[in-house]
């Protein structure tokens, strides 16, 4: 314990904190303006008629009126961030906003969103603001040159358990055969000067095993000297093909950025930031404890499925969610919804009376998610005293395969309990 508490209590130089707190300010403040410009206010969380659950759990809604507000005050605690300037209140601020935006309906959910919310926390805790920044210019006392090593090594904890599960997952047949990075590719097949060869099966076959290869090991790479600087030019082609090929916003710059941490604070003693003389950090006996516990619910929350039983996670989508499984699977639904009174009549309701596009999209590959709203549905479209059932005809493709049932269309959802038997397993 005592190598334990020694290895993590050694003094290193503040510098990489401060680097990688301007980064993550500057990723977050491009990701709400990025956001703004493309319409996603309003296109993903204003005129919500319904607003997908959390497990049961619906995150209060502060109305359309406010949206633009949490825009701008998540861009200002993004910003405050970055310059260190009321730090605290600043990641607050910024992760309440951008939680706020990802929590406020379930079909929103991306794993890098999640990501955020979780360095968000750790940033928060950090001592990042207390050198070459605004509060450290503004208040001498907090000045910091050196911290415990616990910090950075929280940080490149937890960027590995990312690549980790990721690769973990891409594990899989489909995987390994190149079946949904074959769809994908097949997208970009017009993509100036590599459109030929993104076409090519091969491509899809060998590009799969190698992003697989990439995610187990590229941690490992960056954590040793005499391989970092290869493993990080790894890092930029990577995620800058990923990022230019496919539409996966925020994922590629935040892990271009926060990979970073592998590299020792010396890398950034030429960087043009103002840096103040200050005092050093000890060693927090309280350290130990959090870290065990913080991380023992990062390895357990993605292998939950294991522990109660759950098969084919992929299909189902029951506890996919927090398993780092990133750009793992292509889905492709198609859901009707038909509704009964107790006299026997029977008439279809279109989803889009209700939901948006993307929700719909989402929706219609996620089990629960119909049976939730075939719930609201039944509420929503019953007149006084009317009692409805919901039945469903709904198929999913996954990863090409040709589309299959995956509800009981005999079933009425309003009564069903959830993940029941109405759930028609995979069939090949």
């Amino acid at each position: 314990m005592k190598k334990v508490q020694h290895y993590l209590g050694q003094a290193i130089d503040i510098r990489s904190l401060v680097l990688l707190r301007i980064l993550f300010g500057g990723i977050g403040a491009y990701g709400f303006i990025s956001s703004w410009m493309k319409g996603e206010a309003a296109e993903r969380f204003q005129d919500l008629a319904y607003r997908f659950s959390w497990s049961g759990y619906t995150l209060p809604s502060l109305g359309d009126a406010a949206i633009p507000y949490i825009y701008l005050f998540g861009l200002l605690g993004a910003i405050g961030i970055s310059l260190g300037a009321y730090y605290r209140f600043s990641v607050l601020l910024f992760a309440c906003c951008f939680g706020y935006l990802h929590r406020l309906d379930a079909s929103n959910f991306i794993n890098h969103y999640y990501l955020i919310e979780l360095l968000a926390l750790f940033f928060f805790f950090a001592p990042a603001h207390r050198n070459s920044s605004w509060d450290a210019y503004r208040r001498p006392k907090i000045r910091l040159e050196q911290h415990p090593f616990f910090w950075l090594f929280c940080l490149r904890l937890q960027i590995a358990l990312v690549y980790f599960f990721a690769g973990w997952a891409k594990l899989s047949t489909d995987w390994w055969a190149g079946r949904p990075l074959r769809i994908w590719l097949l997208q970009a097949q017009d993509t100036p000067l590599i459109g030929q060869f993104l076409a090519l099966a091969e491509t899809a076959v060998w590009g799969g095993r190698l992003a697989a290869c990439y995610d187990l090991s590229i941690f490992i790479w960056l954590s040793w000297s005499r391989t970092r600087p290869w493993a990080y030019l790894g890092v930029l082609i990577f995620h800058g093909l990923t990022g230019y090929l496919f539409n996966i916003g925020l994922f590629p710059p935040l892990m271009i950025g926060m990979t970073l941490a592998f590299f020792p604070p010396k890398s950034w003693k030429k960087l043009p930031l103002p840096y103040f003389k200050g005092e050093k950090t000890a060693y927090k006996s309280w350290f130990g404890p959090i870290l065990l516990l913080y991380f023992a619910w990062q390895f357990i929350l993605p292998l939950r499925h294991h522990f109660f039983g759950a098969k084919d996670i992929i299909w189902s989508q029951r506890y996919y969610r927090y398993g780092w499984r990133v750009m793992l699977v292509e889905h492709q639904g198609q859901v009707r919804f038909e509704l009964a009174d107790q006299k026997g009549n029977r008439w279809e309701v279109s989803a889009s009376k209700y939901l948006k596009p993307y929700q719909i999209k989402r929706m219609s590959v996620q089990p629960e998610a119909i049976r939730e709203f075939a719930v609201f549905l039944a509420q929503q479209e019953a007149k006084a005293g009317q009692k409805l059932a919901v039945y469903v005809d709904a198929f999913v493709s996954l990863n090409a395969r040709p589309s299959q049932r995956i509800i009981d269309p005999e079933v009425n959802l309003v009564q069903a309990a959830p993940f029941g038997p109405w759930l028609l397993p995979l069939a090949n």
